[in-house]
C-alpha cells in the first residue's frame, strides 16, 4: 500500500540524510519504524498503567 503524506522540506532532508546514512534502506523504512516505535510506546504506556492500577487496586 503507498501513502503519500506532505511534510516540511526540513522534514524531508532529515529524512533523506537518515536514508543516506545507512541507517534505512528508503524513506518508507524511515516511517515504519516510526510508527513501530509509537505503537511499543503505547503498550509500554498501558502496560505501565495496568501495573500501577495493580498496585495501587485491591490485593
Amino acid at each position: 500500500m503507498n501513502i503519500s503524506i506532505n511534510i516540511p522540506d526540513e522534514v524531508r532532508v532529515y529524512v533523506e540524510a537518515q536514508v543516506m546514512s545507512g541507517a534505512y534502506s528508503s524513506i518508507g523504512e524511515y516511517f515504519l519504524s516510526l510508527v513501530q516505535q509509537d505503537q511499543k510506546r503505547k503498550v509500554q504506556v498501558k502496560l505501565e498503567g495496568l501495573l500501577k492500577e495493580g498496585i495501587h487496586g485491591e490485593g
